[in-house]
């Protein structure tokens, strides 16, 4: 029968060792029920030091193999040792550290498990991935967290050595979710934002475009002008005149002076005139209208041939769309072939366009 046998086997234990006896009671070559450091144990047989590897086996940390058995009435002493009895050693695998830990070298990880604590460090500590292809790295009066108080510098993507560069900021409030893209070498920011169910995009505070709740969409910055006639312009016949403009209702962004529209971005733009004439003459042979873009001029025209006396007043809108680059322009002009002079724009004319995308 292997293993423990009576009541006189016994363990002793101490700070340094653990003795287990067995009183053997019928042969035997198995020892077991042990909890060994494979290597540092030691087997007494009647007194008699065994040696590892010839006259035993034990390689399991829990069963020792004789190699010539022990008969009834041998006794087997089992001595083993720790592997390290240092106190408060650290150990290799598992444990729980309490207190701080100083490091004056470089410390490897493969994965980093916090429990909401700060990672802190003096200077600027980077996590690195061991070539700075894709470093992170954290100044001195930066962190990483989520807040509500300072939506500034939550988390930095910066040159280490001049201190510039983009700020990523990720806020949860009550009201607001945003992302915020802040160059601290300009101070200007740029936010995207989710707020009671609207999207929301703005820079440096100010909105540049919105998709409420309902779906509609404004862009405060679209470019687009709206410009009136002065009423006291004259076509003269036999010629081209361009269109004056004398009230500026509206110009967002700026792109209206000197009775010209500037594209202010490549894209592709509405613009429409509605325009009177007043004192139509009939002996004219035509009356030719353009709105003239850098690329191309669009016309429309009509005679009045077929009238039967000098017309009070004619109404027609223009509207065109055209593509246009930044920097083209767009200007209105009129000319009247034949006939007398005399036909006056009307101040009820109207020249206005728009981005359209």
């Amino acid at each position: 029968m292997a293993g423990y046998i009576g009541s006189g086997a016994s363990v002793v234990s101490s700070g340094a060792e653990n003795k287990k006896v067995f009183d053997i009671t019928t042969n035997t070559t198995s020892l077991t029920g042990l909890n060994y450091t494979v290597g540092k144990v030691h087997v007494y047989h009647n007194g008699v030091r065994l040696v590892d590897g010839t006259d035993y086996t034990a390689t399991n940390s829990t069963s020792i193999t004789l190699t010539v058995a022990a008969v009834s009435g041998d006794q087997v002493v089992v001595v083993s040792y720790a592997s390290f009895q240092v106190a408060d050693a650290l150990l290799t695998s598992g444990g729980t550290m309490t207190g701080n830990l100083t490091v004056q070298g470089t410390v490897a990880a493969t994965a980093y498990t916090g429990d909401g604590s700060a990672l802190t460090g003096v200077g600027s500590p980077s996590i690195d991935d061991n070539g700075n292809a894709t470093a992170i790295t954290i100044t001195n009066d930066e962190k990483i967290g989520i807040g509500t108080t300072n939506p500034i510098g939550l988390l930095s993507i910066v040159d280490s050595s001049t201190g510039s560069g983009m700020e990523l900021v990720p806020e949860i409030a009550s009201n607001t979710n945003r992302l915020t893209n802040y160059n601290r070498t300009t101070s200007a920011y740029k936010n995207f934002r989710l707020d009671a169910l609207q999207l929301e995009f703005q820079t440096s505070g100010n909105e540049r475009m919105k998709i409420d709740n309902l779906g509609y969409v404004t862009k405060p910055n679209q470019p687009y002008f709206y410009v009136r006639a002065p009423g006291t312009q004259y076509v003269t016949a036999g010629g081209y005149v361009g269109f004056t403009w004398s009230s500026e209702v509206k110009d967002v962004g700026g792109n209206f002076a000197s009775n010209v529209f500037t594209a202010p971005v490549t894209g592709v733009y509405s613009l429409t005139l509605n325009a009177r004439y007043d004192s139509v003459k009939d002996n004219a042979s035509y009356y030719n209208t353009t709105i003239a873009t850098s690329n191309r001029s669009h016309a429309q025209l009509f005679s009045p041939q077929g009238f039967d006396r000098t017309v009070d007043y004619w109404v027609f809108t223009m509207n065109v769309i055209a593509d246009m680059d930044a920097g083209d322009t767009a200007s209105c002009n009129v000319g009247q072939i034949g006939g007398s002079s005399g036909t006056a724009i009307n101040g009820s004319t109207a020249f206005y366009g728009y981005l359209l995308g």
